[in-house]
């Protein structure tokens, strides 16, 4: 990004996380009939507190700031969960104020707009406490155990069985220790259960520059051999460090490069958002007709390009699944292999929601999971 696209980006963020905190600020206040003309002064003065710790915990150890930063990571959380509601409330609220003006048949005391009149105090009470229920909710949806979705394959190009454990979107900085630690956990029950034979990572392993390499030594396996791709977030926490942490822990880091096992040929690519880019490395000899090639990408994209030069897995993350409802159906709108498994004649791709997240530990739609992907030969 150019220097102005980061200025007009930076600018329409704050205006965009100010005119929600303000419109819900606002409401809240109304709803209980208190004066609301503070409500955007106060909503902007907090928008600019949140994104100056956002900023500066991606540049800086903040070690001893990492509660608030939580905090207020929960709180964007509680926001995206509880506007869709308000909106629909005042949706409901703006019918039935028109109703009442304009329709004989919609006038009276149970008309939405009648009832929110006459119980405004208690319906804000309510709307709050299912808010906060609706946050606890996706709480402990996010801090159950890690899903380990399984998935067989077939294909005519290998002859005997492999199990592959894909892997992406830790983010430790977002996620404790203690969830690295989770993730591992769970890494170990799938091999021990599985008898996998290979970790392929998609990336994101880091989301703060608070991070060290004893935090992450859960997660990292020489045996089964990990397989390596970078992701966006290696490119802004500091891409030297994690690169040197990730080799020193033996990872196989692959970066336009491919490695060999047995008959899988296993491809690397760099993360971009740029499709044509990865179509371009794709022609850079590193598909081998012959064998099975499974490609890690760090993002769903250029999946028909994949397919065209080759590819028979390709294995991405990036999405979280929309990580929490109702951003969900966005960023299914918004792509079009977002999650899961989409098979495309012989070839296939897995879009994981990710071992971890980003900002708020809050999922409501989504899990926290690991795949384990086996690989069979298909019957003659």
């Amino acid at each position: 990004m150019t220097q102005a696209q980061i200025i007009l980006f930076t600018i329409s963020l704050i205006t965009t996380i100010w005119l929600l905190h303000g419109y819900l600020t606002v409401r809240l206040l109304q709803m209980f009939s208190i004066r609301a003309r503070i409500g955007l002064l106060l909503s902007l003065l907090f928008t600019l507190a949140v994104l100056a710790l956002i900023y500066l915990s991606r540049l800086i150890e903040l070690t001893d700031l990492a509660w608030l930063s939580r905090v207020i990571f929960y709180e964007i959380g509680w926001l995206v969960l509880t506007l869709p509601w308000l909106l629909l409330l005042d949706t409901l609220l703006l019918l039935g104020r028109l109703g009442q003006q304009h329709l004989a048949c919609c006038r009276g005391r149970y008309n939405p707009w009648s009832l929110y009149q006459a119980y405004k105090k208690p319906i804000a009470v309510g709307f709050l406490l299912a808010s906060f229920t609706l946050t606890g909710v996706a709480w402990l949806q996010f801090h159950r155990d890690i899903v380990i979705n399984h998935i067989t394959l077939t294909s005519p190009k290998v002859n005997e069985t492999y199990r592959l454990l894909h892997i992406s979107d830790v983010q430790l900085g977002s996620v404790s220790p203690a969830h690295v630690l989770k993730i591992g956990n769970a890494m170990q029950q799938a091999i021990d259960t599985y008898d996998i034979d290979l970790i392929l990572n998609t990336g994101d392993q880091v989301d703060s520059a608070s991070y060290t390499s004893a935090q992450l030594a859960p997660i990292a396996y020489t045996s089964p051999p990990t397989f390596f791709s970078l992701g966006n977030h290696e490119f802004y926490h500091d891409q030297q460090r994690i690169l040197a942490i990730l080799q020193a822990q033996r990872q196989i880091i692959l970066r336009g490069q491919r490695a060999s096992f047995k008959e899988l040929n296993i491809i690397g690519i760099d993360d971009t958002r740029d499709s044509q880019a990865l179509a371009t490395q794709l022609q850079q000899q590193l598909v081998e007709p012959g064998r099975y090639n499974i490609l890690l990408f760090h993002r769903p994209i250029g999946v028909l390009e994949a397919k065209r030069h080759g590819i028979d897995l390709m294995l991405s993350g990036h999405t979280h699944g929309g990580q929490i409802f109702p951003v969900t159906l966005i960023v299914k709108w918004l792509n079009d292999y977002s999650q899961g498994l989409t098979l495309l004649d012989k070839f296939a791709l897995y879009t994981t929601d990710g071992a971890g997240l980003w900002g708020p530990n809050l999922r409501l739609g989504t899990e926290n999971e690991i795949a384990v992907i086996t690989i069979q030969p298909a019957e003659q």
